[in-house]
């Protein structure tokens, strides 16, 4: 499943390299998965509609990187989503946020 970052669209699992304090905008959109059903040997989809994140904020919210002096801190978030298929099941996305005190780690991997 995807997750929007500031905009752009990430596919999950992703890991964001970032800065102390740097303010990101992040969002689970509801969103349809194509898959290949083996039961019943043909292509469906599911919709996922977003149920909750691990740090218990809105579906869209400002989630700030946070790391203290000395060392990297890593955190992972976690949106758990639940499908209107029947049978299908319920999936999450992670997106881990790792900052430094330095902001030359600004890079942002995909």
């Amino acid at each position: 499943l995807s997750l929007d970052i500031d905009g752009s669209r990430y596919t999950s699992p992703t890991i964001l390299q970032t800065w102390e304090n740097h303010r990101f905008e992040i969002e689970a959109p509801a969103q349809r998965k194509d898959y290949y059903s083996t039961e019943r040997q043909r292509m469906q989809s599911s919709t996922y509609i977003w149920e909750s994140w691990s740090d218990d904020q809105p579906q869209l919210h400002e989630y700030v990187a946070h790391s203290s002096k000395n060392h990297v801190e890593a955190t992972a978030l976690v949106a758990r989503f639940r499908t209107l298929n029947f049978g299908s099941p319920s999936e999450t996305s992670v997106v881990d946020l790792t900052s430094s005190s330095s902001s030359s780690d600004s890079a942002i991997s995909r």
